[in-house]
Parts: structure tokens; C-alpha cells; sequence
């Protein structure tokens, strides 16, 4: 974390301190109104400001982590909601439990965030009284709360130097974390914390670039030693013309010449072609050593890879395992019988792939329940059976790499919804959108913000799901396309390499600079004749494998200030390398191609965690740190240029992005100070409004682009706030996205009904769903 970064993280605490005293001490002074009131509809209003500071300041310590008082503030909305419903008595000893635990959330605010105390012992209470149980002050036990949104756990690893017996610890004790996180189970067996693994197996992997730096020295090596050969060569050539010379002289002169510089210059060339052959003997001697340290350095280098990569290789299963339960749950939430089946999860993968994948096979799963599979009458109207299906299975590649397909039975994918979203979003600009083939149109499907979804949830909707899928396969060097039929199913295929240590790439040049291209996203290199460079619709085109491949140089698409030209001009060709996505193939011209080697590739950090048309950074055998290029990126950004070939300036998406104007409602401090911030790091101008009257009111003064709300709050709440703006004629097409920490299906179905366009819960709130969303709209 920067310095920034940690000025903000201390300016969002301290907005949070400010907040929750303010939450706290009202809640004190409710409580003891309350405790006093004999007046039912006196009483039914104080529980509900009670209930409204409870969930405010939920919010808020969900905003900035803190989950501790986030689950204690939720054990109190469960006393407050029963006292609602009326079927939760307000006792005396709940009151003085509730008291106990507003003082305990006030030493908790106050207290340092990265060492949050334990509040789980009361929560635990909260919780249990909540649910009618009566548990003796001097008996109470203790119930942890488990947070709405916890995080599925990260995907562990184990090395053991032997088989376990019996007898040993299934458990990796907290002792071992004091030994360095290495623990001795028995003589010949030890297990050792991934994180230990991980930070031996990145050393490890840096000592590639040695191997590379090695071959480097090797080849220069040898170029010295031919560099000697020739001098040397040139030397004896030049001995005989010098004793010519002197020859000639004396000739012409008809008498012997004393010719001293004629001399000197023969006793030069003998002893310096003496010199050379020691020198080439010395260089060829060295150039044998080299390759003997070359070979035994790659052959340890690759050994101690290999076996450390196997310490952290683990079976797919401790992945897949959890996805019939999610499958479970998610088909009984909507309503649906779906039956899930796995193969292949014995197939072992480098951990970090696991962890890779993670987030794509979810959005893969969630899209084939919420939009694949039907619900049980409409399956049975269609002459299917009424329980769905879907598969997970896994197989091995060639060339180190495996397949992972899911697959469904269910309506497939409505290509003519998609061909109708992509005209509306102007996705189809510059090419026939009638015209476009169906392998074209399910390409699509990858494209942000496209979706044949209606309304946005938190489940599915806002056309990030595959978006999200094919950029986290980009990341891993792999790919990742659709198949579909109408009302039989749909197919996702992931190609993926088993590990993600070292990749073959391109090293080519353009603009003066250095770059690499995965090899495996390469279609091909080509060297064309300027006479056969095409033009169709005014644009340069490349013609290959049929297809006429748009030709736009490399230097343009990174935006590169340089005065070098694309392209040795002296034997009339163009180099460029064709990369295709998407359905879409582009010729990117470059200066040269140099090589294709093998390389280590970096991710650039989590400051720099997306940069458009970069993936990471390589170091390459010089010692150079060569930017990676994302294909995918190139690919559309290349295709945009050449659909609009006059402009250098940003797109038309670019501006529209900065120029953006949101008004953000919510009446939380920290809430709404962390939105701000998100949204303006983004490029938006931001106005925020705390409730929602006073955000109608200010809608009506001046044009805004899109509005991002809470539900919950005083005055007008997001659900009257949207369905205001739906009801306005000059606010009607207005996007308004809801934030809430409301997840119910009825809650969902009222912002349906009221006319959000998404709805995002805050337990599964993500910063970067929340921009993709945005982007869809505006």
C-alpha cells in the first residue's frame, strides 16, 4: 500500500469513527426512550430508528472491513426485527444485553481497525435471544456470526515428503506459524504453509531469467568467437599484398629498399595473427564452458521448477468440490431441479491457475442456472425432462495444457437478442450486423456490458459474467469460446496451461521499443509485399486464410510518440502479426520480428492491476524489462481504430467515460465518501445527496448521466426515488442503479418493478462490478 493509499485508508477511518459515535449514541437514546415508552405506536417508531441506526452502521463497517462490528450490528437488526414482528418480548435483560453491547461497540469503534476485538461472544447472545432461546447470563455460550458475504476459502495447499500416518494432526497448527510455517509431523514427512511454498517457488521461477541471461552470454560468446575467426582471417589475407607491396617497390625503384614502415607493418600481421589464434583459442575454450554451464544451469534451473511447481500442483477437485453446493443452492433459490456432474477433477493444476479460475468457473456456473437452465414446467412444455443438467469436466491437452468445459441443456443462447444488443450498444458499428455469422454474434457474448438479461441483479445481468471469464483466461495465457444451440444447450470451453511459470512469446519491435506477444496468441508472422497490401472500405487490409484482416500499425494502436515508421520501406514489405479475438482477426504492423523465446512474465501489481493493452513485464536475456502486450486488448482496440480510422484522440467511449456526471444517494458518511472516491478514481464527475428528495430535487436542477443509490433511507427511500425519476418525463431514461444491503427476492422484485436498472446487494458488493456496470449504461 502506498502513501496514498494509506492517507485515504486513514481518512475513510476516521469519516467511520465519526459516523458510528454518532450511530452509537443514538442508539443509547433511543434504547432508553424505549425502555420508558408504554405507547405502542410511540414504541413501533423508536424500533424502527433503532432498526435504521443498526443497519447504518452495518453499513458503514462493512464499507471499511470491519467485519467484527458488522456481525454484532447484525445480531442487534435481529432483536429489532423481532420486536417489530411483535414475537420477540423486550425484556429487561435484553435491554441490558443491547446496553452492553452499544458499549462495547464504542470501545470497538475507537479501537485500532488491525486489532479489532472480539465481538462474537455477544453477537452470539444477540443472536440466540433473537431466536427465543433463554440463556442464563452465567451459562451463556458463545455463537460466532458469520458474515452475509464471507469469503469462500483460499485454496490450501499441502506438501508432504512422505505419506501421513495415522497418527498426525489433520491440522496445520497455529504453532507452525511461529517455526517459520513449517511444521514436523514425523522423521521423513513435513508440511509447509503455501505461502511459504509460493514465495520459495517465486524465487525459484526468477532464476529463469538467469537461465535466459545465460543463453544470452552464450550466444555473444560465440558471435566474439566468429568476430576473432574473421579478423583473424583478414590478417592472413593481408600479409601477401603487404610483401607484394614491398616487392613492387623495390621494382620500380631497380634497387633494394630499406623500406622500414613496410617492415613494421609485416612484423605487425605475423605477430597479431599469432595473437588472434591464442585469442581464438582462448574465446573457443571459454564458448565450451559457457555450454557446459549453460546446460548444467538449465538443467537445475528446470529440475528445481519442475519439483517446487509439483509441491503446489493440486488435484481440480479442491476447486470443484464446492460447486455442487453452489449449483444446490442457487437452482433452489430460482425455483429450478438441476443435477450437477463432474469428471476429471483428479487432474492436478498449478495452485495458482485453481486460484485463477475460481471466478470465471462461478460466472460460468451462475450464467448457465440463471440463464441456461429453465424452470422445471417451462422444460416440461418444451418435451423435457423437467431436471436440467449441467457438467463440469476437465481434460489433458497436448503442449502442457487442459480443457475445461461446462456445459448445459438448456434454451442456449438467443443470438438475435445478442445481434439486437450489440446494434443497440453499437458493438456491430462498421461491419453488416445482418450479415454477421452466428460465431461472430457468440463472440459477443464476451464483449463488457453485453447481455440479453433484461434487469441486473447481483447474480447475473449486468454482461460482465464472460467478460470477466475471458479476461481472467487472458491473464493465465489462455482461451476461452462458446458454443450454443437453440433450446438444446450451451457449451463454454476454457483452454488453460497447467501451470503459469514460463511462456513462449514474441519479441518484436515497433516504434523504437520492445515488445512480447504471448506466442500462443499469435496466428502468424507475415512478411507482405507493399504491391499486395489490400484496401477495402478505405482501410489497409492483410489478406490470410481467406479472411481480409484489417492492417493497423502497432505504433498508433500503444499511441507512441515517435517519428519511426512501421515497416523496413527499402524492400517494399510489411511485417505485421496477425492476433484474433472474438471472431475478429487484425494485422498489427510492426518494425521487426526478432525472436521467439521463453520467458517469465510479471503481473504489473496491484497499483496497476488493469492497464489497457498491457498484461505484465518480462525480463528478457539483456537484462531489458520488456513490456507483455494483452492480445485481446490489441485486438479490439486495433478493430476500433481501423472502423474509425481519422481520429488519434480518444474514442467516443473514452470521452463519454470522463466526461460522465453521477449522482450518488446515500446517507451513510462513509458510504458515501468511499463511493465518491471509487467512482472519481474512475474518471466520473460525482455529486452525492443524502437521501432521496433531496437527489430528486437536485436531478430536477441540472443533467446528470446516470444515478447510483442506496434503498434504506430518510425522507425518500431508493425504491420512491426511482420510481419518482420513472414517473418524470424529462427523467424517464435516466439509469439508476441500486446499492443495498436488501437481498430478499421481493426486495429484488421491487426494484424490478419500480424500474431500477440494476440492483447490486452490498454483501457481494465489488468495485469493479459496480464500474462494468456503470459502463453498460452510459
Amino acid at each position: 500500500m502506498n502513501e496514498e493509499d494509506r492517507a485515504f485508508l486513514a481518512r475513510l477511518l476516521e469519516a467511520f469513527r465519526l459516523e458510528a459515535a454518532e450511530h452509537v449514541e443514538n442508539m443509547s437514546n433511543l434504547l432508553l426512550e424505549l425502555e420508558k415508552s408504554s405507547d405502542g405506536q410511540q414504541r413501533a417508531d423508536l424500533v424502527q430508528s433503532v432498526f435504521r441506526e443498526a443497519h447504518s452502521l452495518k453499513g458503514a463497517a462493512r464499507s471499511v472491513g470491519l467485519v467484527q462490528i458488522e456481525a454484532l450490528c447484525r445480531a442487534m437488526e435481529s432483536v429489532f426485527s423481532g420486536w417489530k414482528s411483535q414475537g420477540l418480548a423486550a425484556t429487561p435483560e435484553l435491554f441490558d444485553l443491547l446496553h452492553t453491547a452499544l458499549e462495547s461497540l464504542n470501545d470497538a469503534v475507537g479501537a485500532n481497525p488491525e486489532a479489532e476485538p472480539d465481538l462474537s461472544d455477544l453477537a452470539g447472545k444477540l443472536e440466540a435471544r433473537a431466536s427465543g432461546a433463554v440463556i442464563p447470563a452465567a451459562q451463556a455460550v458463545a455463537v460466532t456470526a458469520v458474515p452475509e458475504a464471507a469469503p469462500a476459502p483460499e485454496l490450501q495447499a499441502e506438501t508432504d515428503l512422505s505419506p501421513l500416518t495415522p497418527e498426525d494432526s489433520p491440522e496445520f497448527p497455529a504453532a507452525a506459524a511461529e517455526n517459520g510455517g513449517v511444521e514436523r509431523l514425523s522423521r521423513d514427512t513435513v508440511r509447509v504453509s503455501a505461502r511459504r511454498l509460493e514465495a520459495i517457488l517465486r524465487k525459484t521461477e526468477e532464476m529463469t531469467v538467469l537461465k535466459l541471461a545465460n543463453a544470452q552470454i552464450l550466444e555473444q560468446t560465440a558471435e566474439m568467437r566468429q568476430e576473432l575467426d574473421l579478423w583473424r582471417r583478414d590478417l592472413g589475407r593481408l600479409q601477401p599484398v603487404l610483401r607484394q607491396l614491398g616487392r613492387t617497390l623495390e621494382t620500380a625503384s631497380g634497387q633494394r629498399l630499406d623500406n622500414h614502415s613496410v617492415n613494421r607493418l609485416l612484423e605487425y600481421v605475423d605477430s597479431g595473427g599469432g595473437r588472434m589464434r591464442r585469442l581464438e583459442g582462448l574465446s573457443s575454450g571459454l564458448e565450451k564452458s559457457v555450454v557446459e554451464y549453460s546446460r548444467s544451469l538449465s538443467r537445475s534451473v528446470d529440475f528445481l521448477l519442475a519439483e517446487t511447481l509439483g509441491l503446489l500442483t493440486l488435484p481440480a477437485s479442491s476447486l470443484f468440490r464446492t460447486y455442487p453446493k453452489l449449483v444446490r443452492r442457487l437452482a433452489r433459490e430460482q425455483g429450478k431441479q438441476i443435477g450437477f456432474e463432474l469428471e476429471g477433477e483428479s487432474l492436478e493444476l498449478d495452485r495458482r491457475v485453481l486460484q485463477e479460475l475460481k471466478d470465471p468457473l462461478n460466472h460460468i456456473l451462475r450464467n448457465s442456472i440463471d440463464h441456461g437452465i429453465e424452470k422445471p414446467e417451462d422444460r416440461l412444455a418444451a418435451g423435457k425432462p423437467a431436471e436440467g443438467r449441467i457438467s463440469l469436466r476437465t481434460r489433458r491437452l497436448d503442449s502442457g495444457r487442459i480443457e475445461i468445459a461446462v456445459s448445459d441443456d438448456g434454451r442456449g443462447v438467443d443470438v438475435e437478442s445478442l445481434r439486437r444488443e450489440a446494434q443497440k450498444k453499437r458493438i456491430l458499428a462498421g461491419e453488416s450486423a445482418e450479415d454477421t455469422d452466428r460465431n461472430r454474434l457468440l463472440a459477443l457474448a464476451f464483449e463488457p456490458g453485453l447481455s440479453t438479461s433484461a434487469f441486473v441483479t447481483d447474480l447475473s445481468g449486468r454482461g460482465l459474467g464472460l467478460n470477466i471469464v475471458r479476461e481472467a483466461l487472458g491473464r493465465l495465457g489462455g482461451t476461452v469460446s462458446l458454443e450454443s444451440t437453440p433450446l438444446q444447450g450451451t457449451c463454454v470451453r476454457m483452454v488453460v496451461p497447467v501451470s503459469v511459470s514460463t511462456t513462449r512469446a514474441v519479441l518484436l519491435r515497433s516504434g523504437g521499443r520492445l515488445f512480447l506477444i504471448p506466442s500462443v496468441k499469435v496466428g502468424a508472422a507475415l512478411k507482405v509485399p507493399r504491391d499486395k497490401v489490400g484496401t477495402v472500405e478505405n482501410r489497409e487490409t492483410v489478406r490470410w486464410e481467406g479472411v481480409e484482416a484489417p492492417l493497423v500499425k502497432l505504433r498508433e494502436v500503444l499511441r507512441l510518440r515517435t517519428q519511426q515508421e512501421e515497416g523496413p520501406e527499402g524492400d517494399g514489405a510489411v511485417v505485421a502479426l496477425i492476433l484474433s479475438e472474438a471472431g475478429r482477426s487484425v494485422a498489427l504492423q510492426v518494425d521487426e520480428v526478432l525472436a521467439e523465446q521463453e520467458v517469465l512474465i510479471k503481473g504489473l501489481g496491484r497499483q496497476l492491476v488493469r492497464v489497457r493493452n498491457v498484461t505484465g513485464v518480462a525480463v528478457i536475456g539483456t537484462g531489458q524489462a520488456v513490456p507483455v502486450l494483452h492480445a485481446a486488448d490489441l485486438v479490439h482496440t486495433a478493430a476500433a481504430r481501423a472502423e474509425s480510422p481519422a481520429g488519434d484522440g480518444p474514442s467516443a467511449q473514452e470521452t463519454q467515460e470522463r466526461k460522465a456526471s453521477l449522482m450518488v444517494v446515500e446517507d451513510s458518511p462513509t458510504s458515501r465518501m468511499l463511493l465518491k472516491n471509487i467512482l472519481e478514481m474512475s474518471g466520473y464527475g460525482v455529486e452525492t445527496a443524502t437521501n432521496g428528495a433531496e437527489a430528486f430535487a437536485r436531478l430536477k436542477e441540472r443533467a446528470f448521466d446516470l444515478v447510483v443509490s442506496d434503498v434504506d433511507m430518510p425522507k425518500m427511500n431508493g425504491f420512491v426515488l426511482t420510481s419518482r425519476i420513472r414517473a418524470d418525463k424529462s427523467l424517464a431514461a435516466l439509469p439508476v442503479i441500486l446499492v443495498t444491503a436488501l437481498d430478499s427476492d421481493s426486495d429484488r422484485e421491487r426494484g424490478f418493478d419500480v424500474g431500477a436498472s440494476a440492483y447490486i446487494v452490498k454483501s457481494s458488493f465489488d468495485q469493479g462490478n459496480l464500474l462494468e456496470t456503470i459502463k453498460r449504461f452510459i
